[in-house]
């Protein structure tokens, strides 16, 4: 984009000469300058006293030959690696906190076995012995010749019966307050797993959504956006509906970095970028595509309201009060938009959007391109 140009066309060495660079010879030099800028926007927001970040940035805004930019990438990465190390080891201990977990259950529940297979034994022992007792009994008053003896005998044979069933009971409660708290404290642990689990399962959602979201403006970004496309791209195949993309990009936004300071853009990104959500339709869905571009998906719009809705929003724009340090200004954007037709791959319709966003700067900013105008 014209915003961007200075970026494409310069780059200062490490003998802060500046280097020209046909960034046209290499076809991916521009995607890779927008990726890198997003990725080194995002870690500056999370490492704000980062001196690699902050001189990588810095000569960013200069602009930046093949081989800086290859050697930022590499330190980019670097950092990402390094993320995702200790993302991994955080994941391993809470992984590992649940493998013990259900490993204590587990042994919580074979003890529970073992004891009431214990219970049983021992009840079944007991049962055998009142059995006996019983039989005594009965072969005390078969035989006994005496009325005096058959008392001495049952008062002997009831005791024995009367121990034996105390013993049983105090078995018997003692297993029970066992289980019981056995129970408890699986109930314990079980909390404690569940708790676990909640709470990594929210933060995993939360990376889910940090992955997807710009850190600056705080849309979602090109990895969201491209999502969001492939969903609408394969409705649109089924059902045919009219589905439109369309790119922005706002006017002069390196002259406001060079005028008042990178705290001014990053601020004035933010703002327009409140403002385009904010006056969005529902269904309308809004990306940073990269530096101050960005990217719209509008579904089920005739291409002739999305023309009128896009000029809407210029107007609305270019009306919206800017004031940096005391001095008014006024913030214009240009927009490219184009539809869906059947022969159209995702590719081929950015590009389109891409191209229509070019003559709209090429043109004087401050302007809407799409299909209709350019019929």
């Amino acid at each position: 984009m014209k915003g961007i140009k200075p970026l494409e066309e310069a780059a200062v060495s490490s003998d802060s000469k500046v280097v020209k660079t046909d960034a046209g010879a290499n076809p991916h030099y521009r995607s890779i300058l927008l990726e890198l800028n997003q990725l080194i926007t995002s870690y500056a927001q999370r490492k704000p006293n980062d001196a690699q970040l902050t001189d990588i940035k810095e000569r960013l805004e200069k602009g930046m030959d093949e081989d800086q930019l290859l050697k930022s990438c590499v330190v980019i990465l670097r950092m990402i690696v390094q993320d995702a190390m200790s993302e991994a080891s955080l994941t391993g201990k809470v992984i590992q906190s649940l493998y013990n977990s259900l490993g204590q259950i587990n042994d919580d529940v074979g003890r529970s076995i073992d004891s009431s297979q214990l219970q049983f034994e021992q009840r079944q022992a007991g049962n055998a012995q009142l059995k006996s007792h019983i039989s005594s009994i009965e072969e005390a008053v078969s035989v006994s010749d005496s009325l005096e003896t058959l008392k001495e005998q049952t008062q002997f044979c009831v005791k024995n019966l009367v121990s034996t069933l105390s013993e049983q009971q105090t078995s018997d409660q003692q297993g029970q307050e066992a289980l019981m708290s056995l129970l408890s404290s699986m109930q314990e642990q079980i909390d404690t797993l569940q708790k676990q689990a909640v709470a990594y399962k929210k933060k995993l959602a939360e990376q889910v959504l940090q992955s997807r979201t710009d850190p600056l403006t705080r849309l979602p970004n090109r990895q969201a956006y491209n999502e969001k496309l492939e969903e609408a791209y394969l409705k649109f195949k089924s059902t045919g509906s009219a589905l439109a993309v369309a790119v922005v990009d706002i006017d002069h936004f390196k002259a406001i970095n060079d005028r008042f300071g990178h705290a001014v853009g990053d601020k004035t990104l933010q703002v327009v970028s409140r403002f385009l959500k904010q006056n969005l339709g529902k269904n309308h869905f809004i990306a940073r595509w990269g530096g101050e571009e960005f990217v719209l998906l509008i579904p089920n719009t005739a291409i002739e309201d999305v023309d009128k809705h896009l000029n809407d929003l210029r107007n609305k724009l270019a009306l919206m009060p800017f004031k940096f340090k005391q001095e008014k200004v006024t913030i214009t954007a240009s927009f490219g938009a184009t539809y869906f037709t059947d022969t159209d791959t995702t590719d081929s319709v950015f590009e389109r959007a891409d191209q229509f966003l070019y003559k709209a700067k090429n043109e004087g900013r401050n302007k809407v391109v799409t299909d209709v105008s350019c019929d």
